[in-house]
């Protein structure tokens, strides 16, 4: 072999050797794809800690963001009312759960529901402080609340990375001014939200707003809302789905694909907001829980640790396949029943009755 020859062969084994190295270090071809957001809304951590609620992992107490953390869960998301009847998620103790999420490392959304109790595509009560406010102050309201929360958030060291501007408003917000039943009912639902966004653009302008409606499995809801907020220039930056299959369809691919088609057509990127799917259909308290039957389930994910994990894993591997998802949330992981603290939610949690860790969210490493 000659000396020009030989010098060739070294040079080629030089760049094999730091590509393969690259690839190693950095990204290699079959490296597993993580949705971007990971999420959790545990909302209701901080009053089951009040209570006493303890959770455990492998048999011994874990602080529950611990939990999560480990789990590849690597942003939280958290509801914020008005004027609660009994003080839980108000400005205050939303604050001080944000900042104990912030030490640990996670990203936060903030869900504002403009409302002092549940909003949903069935209930969009206005807080009683502005019940009598009209449309004008009304809108002015909606403008200057959402402007001092994120404030409060800046000061507290703790500003969100997202901002979700209502909660389910499929049927608007703030009703009766703002209730949408057909295209006219935009009017006065946009002007109202539109103030609520421009409020986060001028506190936090770093922040990216979602606008959450529910039933991720209908198409035709999803183009003919989306259309009529893009008809009215609301400014926004993502869209937020709901999808549980007892009521938004038993469908995976079907959800996958139509988040693909909106974001597409919109030109936003799409995150699943809410999702929850049970490991029993037993109870331990006696609240009535949202999904009881077996006719409540996708066939073939049975109401089981494994089932419940398998419909996690199969979701969150069709949405890493699809184009503009960015990320999805499980509803009150945590939403386990205590002695106090009835729960509807208790058999779609990651934690069984005694509150062992049952290694669902660890789907987020896979």
């Amino acid at each position: 072999m000659n000396k020009k020859l030989k010098t060739y062969k070294m040079i080629w084994l030089i760049v094999a050797f730091i590509t393969c190295f690259e690839l190693t270090a950095k990204e290699k071809p079959d490296d597993k794809k993580m949705l971007e957001l990971r999420g959790a809304d545990i909302s209701y951590y901080w009053q089951q800690k009040d209570l006493g609620v303890e959770f455990k992992k492998n048999g011994k107490t874990v602080p529950l963001p611990q939990i999560l953390k480990e789990g590849g869960t690597n942003i939280i998301r958290l509801r914020l009312w008005v004027n609660p009847k009994d003080g839980w998620n108000n400005l205050e103790n939303t604050l001080a759960a944000a900042k104990e999420l912030k030490s640990y490392g996670f990203a936060l959304l903030l869900d504002l529901h403009y409302s002092d109790s549940w909003t949903d595509p069935g209930q969009q009560k206005k807080p009683e402080a502005w019940k009598n406010l009209d449309f004008v102050r009304l809108k002015r309201k909606v403008h200057d609340w959402t402007s001092e929360v994120l404030e409060s958030f800046v000061q507290n060291g703790t500003t969100p990375e997202y901002v979700q501007v209502g909660n389910e408003i499929n049927s608007g917000f703030l009703w009766p001014e703002g209730k949408v039943v057909d295209d006219l009912g935009f009017g006065k639902f946009s002007q109202l939200i539109s103030m609520g966004c421009a409020a986060v653009r001028e506190t936090c302008p770093e922040s990216k707003i979602v606008l959450h409606i529910a039933n991720a499995g209908n198409r035709d809801f999803q183009l003919w809302w989306l259309g009529n907020i893009k008809k009215c220039q609301v400014d926004y930056d993502v869209i937020g789905l709901s999808y549980y299959p007892v009521w938004h369809g038993k469908n995976i691919d079907k959800v996958a694909a139509n988040v693909s088609l909106i974001s597409k057509q919109f030109k936003k990127p799409v995150i699943i907001a809410e999702t929850a799917y049970p490991w029993t259909l037993k109870w331990n308290d006696e609240q009535h829980n949202l999904v009881g039957m077996e006719s409540d389930l996708i066939s073939g994910y049975e109401a089981t640790a494994a089932g419940q994990k398998k419909y996690f894993k199969a979701l969150c591997d069709e949405l890493k396949k699809t184009k503009g998802c960015i990320g999805i949330f499980w509803w009150e992981p945590s939403a386990v029943s205590y002695e106090g603290f009835p729960s509807s939610m208790e058999n779609q949690t990651w934690f069984d009755f005694e509150g062992n860790y049952n290694g669902t969210g660890d789907v987020y490493l896979d």
